[in-house]
């Protein structure tokens, strides 16, 4: 079987930079700092800089289509992409967001132990049991 270098297997437990070469958390869980692989380049050869990553964060929090996904990690507002310099880019989120800590595990599983310790959105309601029926 022939190999091919463009086509990488992931492993979604464990998230692996492409454009970052690494990332930082800060202790209250709100701000992400990404530092960009120094080589980055796009298709013509110019540098990928901090700035392009801010413009493109900024784009897809304005379209509906891309709008949801970048909601559910937390970002909402162009203005939580701030550029630090010309190869590190923070985002701040407005409250710690555990989709966006814990990536390589999935976020139904994270809402059905949220659900059970009594953190979760339908903590305190009262569901009927059964199927619906008399």
């Amino acid at each position: 079987m022939a190999s091919d270098a463009s086509v990488q297997l992931y492993q979604f437990s464990k998230p692996k930079g492409e454009l970052a070469k690494s990332w930082e958390l800060s202790t209250d869980g709100k701000t992400y700092t990404f530092h960009l692989q120094p080589q980055a380049t796009f298709h013509d050869g110019s540098p990928v800089t901090a700035d392009d990553v801010s413009w493109s964060l900024a784009r897809a929090v304005s379209l509906p289509t891309t709008r949801f996904v970048l909601n559910v990690g937390g970002l909402s507002d162009a203005g939580q992409v701030k550029v630090v310099d010309a190869k590190t880019v923070t985002v701040e989120l407005r409250e710690p967001n555990r989709s966006a800590r814990d990536p390589g595990r999935p976020v139904g599983d994270r809402m059905a132990q949220d659900e059970r310790s009594g953190r979760g959105r339908l903590s305190g309601l009262q569901l009927p049991t059964g199927s619906g029926g008399a």
